[in-house]
């Protein structure tokens, strides 16, 4: 092998060592990402004409991204009311909820969020409606999490009863 290809393949070589270097450190400094999701109803509570499961439902789709000390959530959740007897509720109750166990401190940077300790929780109504979707972001946790634990409930509330729905799902973060 002559000097000149020596020195080619050392530089080759090098090149190689630094992006292999380069790749390490960038997975070491990169936050993983989870996802959880929920379109099924695990648990209802139903009365009177509410019965059928295909009247109403709440799903949610979210981007959990973690490190060692934190997690920070974002997504999209929907409830729906797909009767028709009457086509709209009266009211739809909504809520939005994260556990971060088994402890955490939350801080949320959306709109309409409170936080209690280690729980992020959002609620809302709305009048004369069968749907809603709710999108949002940042929803932040500190401290050591090994979960997250979320939860869409939906109340339907009509002149003669009441139709409860829930999604939920628990997400382990290794």
């Amino acid at each position: 092998m002559t000097r000149t290809n020596r020195v080619a393949a050392a530089r080759r070589v090098g090149g190689s060592v630094i992006a292999v270097l380069a790749a390490v450190v960038l997975v070491l400094v990169a936050s993983p990402q989870a996802s959880m999701a929920s379109t099924t109803t695990l648990a209802k509570t139903q009365y009177g004409a509410c019965r059928a499961s295909n009247d109403m439902y709440a799903r949610f789709n979210d981007t959990i991204e973690y490190g060692y000390w934190s997690a920070t959530v974002s997504g999209s959740s929907r409830v729906a009311w797909l009767g028709s007897n009457p086509f709209n509720a009266q009211q739809i109750h909504y809520e939005d909820r994260y556990e971060y166990l088994p402890a955490g401190y939350a801080s949320v940077s959306g709109t309409g969020w409170t936080v209690n300790s280690g729980n992020a929780r959002w609620n809302f109504t709305r009048p004369n409606d069968w749907d809603y979707d709710h999108f949002y972001s940042g929803i932040n946790a500190t401290g050591l999490i090994t979960h997250v634990r979320r939860v869409t409930t939906a109340n339907f509330i009509f002149a003669d009863r009441a139709c409860t729905v829930q999604a939920a799902a628990t997400r382990w973060l290794t």
